[in-house]
């Protein structure tokens, strides 16, 4: 039987990644009925799927917590299922934390939380044309497996991470897009002697990043940034193409495995081509590992992300177009929507290592007009394709920040449609309110829970 081909909801959210979910279950809980459209086949995007398996950034570099809300009651749930252990010591004092999550569990809970919100979910579906009402969205058209349905609601949230929404509409975009940060392919070994990779690297300490702290092999998690002298002897030696000055392990010692995050393409030739080249090179650093790298002797390769890690693509040019100024200096802004603290980390599609890295300090406010464009008026955007400039990108596409966009643009969405006005004309004092009494964080000044945020332990 054929589904219906017209179907009305409040609230349509493309995008089921960290911040479409966040502004799903948001919206949801708003009293919105809402759509969550995903083109692939499970909910969790980036970091579940990419096998990023810790996030960061929801802490300041003096430990105190800037980012709550939906993306803390993610990890609170995950964390009582045995499946995080919360926000601990960020090993490599990149962060003050990190929050190791596992990412088959991860996507598990999101599908759980937006089926007990009431969120409609359409997996391996995608938003392919719309209609316009004069400056409105009417209509997004959606290829399912079902056919293809035209899908009405008074708010559209593009949370697709490449505003594939939002071209659709016609929306403008930045134009700084000619050095985008390059696009990876992660990957998990198995089988792995982590204690003897840990008693390595503390024989020879220039091997991890200044200021490293070391676990041992008993450890359930650790943190390592480094490697340079293994991997240039590799690229020497020819068995490496990729020429890495640095690599980042997210290891779970007890279990004996490895996330790697070391491949890098420009994506210049598109994805499909990018995943080529990723793939040889994911196939030449598990040889590599085996032959030079201590306790990887007889690893395994157990997993491969299912899709191109990508940093940064499109993003809209919005009402206000945040710059890395901005994030710097923790510019204050009215219209606050939560707060952010994650360093603003460039990496150059052409260079061996990072590009640079800047500090934030005690963070940063997002304002809510990053999260809007002038046309089409119902639209909003969440996650990395928010109006922004390349460097503040560096720091807003993280996934706790990603949580903290998502949710200010589901409740945005829900309180739109319910009163009848498009995004620009929500009250901002009152998003702010409804925001603070979801849990999450506003700069000091911004709203009823302002400079609330609370601290975490050494751990």
């Amino acid at each position: 039987m054929n589904a219906p081909t017209d179907i009305t909801y409040d609230v349509v959210v493309a995008g089921g990644g960290s911040a479409g979910v966040a502004a799903a279950v948001s919206a949801a809980e708003e009293g919105a009925r809402v759509l969550l459209v995903e083109s692939s086949g499970s909910v969790g995007g980036t970091l579940s799927w990419q096998l990023l398996e810790h996030s960061a950034g929801f802490h300041d570099v003096h430990g105190e917590q800037v980012v709550a809300g939906f993306g803390q009651r993610l990890v609170d749930r995950l964390t009582a299922a045995g499946a995080s252990p919360g926000h601990v010591r960020d090993d490599v004092g990149y962060t003050a934390t990190r929050t190791p999550v596992d990412h088959a569990e991860l996507a598990l809970t999101q599908s759980v939380m937006l089926a007990e919100a009431g969120v409609d979910v359409w997996l391996q579906s995608v938003p392919v044309g719309l209609d316009r009402d004069g400056s409105r969205i009417a209509a997004l058209h959606v290829h399912t497996s079902h056919g293809r349905r035209a899908v009405r609601a008074a708010a559209v949230v593009d949370a697709t991470g490449d505003a594939a929404t939002a071209a659709l509409a016609g929306a403008p975009f930045q134009d700084d897009t000619t050095a985008v940060q390059p696009v990876s392919l992660t990957f998990k070994l198995g089988g792995a002697d982590i204690g003897a990779l840990l008693a390595y690297l503390s024989e020879n300490p220039d091997e991890i990043r200044p200021g490293s702290v070391l676990g041992s092999g008993t450890d359930d998690h650790a943190n390592v940034w480094g490697l340079g002298a293994l991997l240039s002897a590799g690229h020497a030696s020819g068995a490496l193409s990729l020429r890495r000055t640095e690599m980042h392990l997210a290891l779970w010692p007890t279990r004996g495995e490895a996330v790697v995050n070391v491949t890098r393409a420009t994506g210049a030739d598109g994805l499909g081509a990018a995943h080529a080249v990723l793939s040889r090179q994911v196939l030449e650093f598990v040889r590599w590992f085996r032959a030079d790298v201590p306790g990887f002797g007889g690893c395994r390769l157990v997993a491969v992300a299912d899709r191109v890690g990508v940093r940064e693509s499109r993003r809209v040019r919005g009402v206000h177009t945040m710059t890395a100024a901005e994030v710097g200096d923790g510019t204050p802004f009215a219209d606050a929507i939560g707060r952010g603290a994650f360093p603003v980390d460039i990496h150059a599609a052409d260079g061996a290592g990072l590009s640079h890295t800047d500090a934030v300090g005690a963070g940063y406010a997002i304002p809510y007009r990053i999260l809007l464009v002038a046309d089409p008026a119902n639209l909003l955007v969440a996650g990395r394709c928010v109006s922004s400039t390349h460097e503040a990108n560096g720091t807003l596409r993280i996934t706790a920040t990603c949580f903290v966009t998502g949710e200010a643009a589901g409740v945005a969405a829900a309180m739109a449609a319910h009163h009848g006005v498009v995004p620009a004309e929500v009250d901002t004092t009152r998003l702010q309110e409804r925001l603070a009494g979801r849990g999450v964080l506003l700069p000091t000044g911004a709203g009823p829970a302002a400079g609330c945020g609370a601290r975490v332990g050494a751990g």
